[in-house]
Formats: C-alpha cells, structure tokens, sequence
C-alpha cells in the first residue's frame, strides 16, 4: 500500500467528493460517487455493509478512487 506524502495528506484533509471504482465479479468497473477521508496515512471512503462496493471488494480488493478539488 502507498503512502500519503504531507501535500496529500493536507489535500485530503478536505471534504471531498469522489468516484470510486470497483470490479463486479464479472471483471466490469462499478463506479460510485463517494466522500473521502483520510486518517493519517488511511485513504477512506463510505459504503455500507451490503452494498455493491462492499461487496465487491471483498471478491476483489482493488480499487480506482479519483479525488478532485481546486489548487
């Protein structure tokens, strides 16, 4: 797993909207709009118990999440 360098911890700090992508057991992308966290060095984003990106990545641990905001 990667880590957080200082700019991206201090970017992340912010509430952010983001999209993030799982895999369906059928190897096609599932993309959801999610809020991002971090927690020191933990890139975090909300789903549910149940939920498709739940689901997902307990089939398949990867994930794409994309984070935007202004300079």
């Amino acid at each position: 797993m990667a880590t957080l360098d200082e700019k991206a911890r201090k970017f992340l700090e912010q509430p952010f909207a983001g999209a993030a992508t799982t895999l369906r057991p059928d190897g096609s992308p599932h993309s959801t709009v999610v809020w991002v966290d971090v927690d020191t060095d933990v890139v975090m984003f909300n789903t549910a118990v149940g939920r498709a990106k739940e689901r997902h990545l307990r089939q398949d641990p990867r994930v794409s999440l994309i984070v935007g905001g202004s300079p």
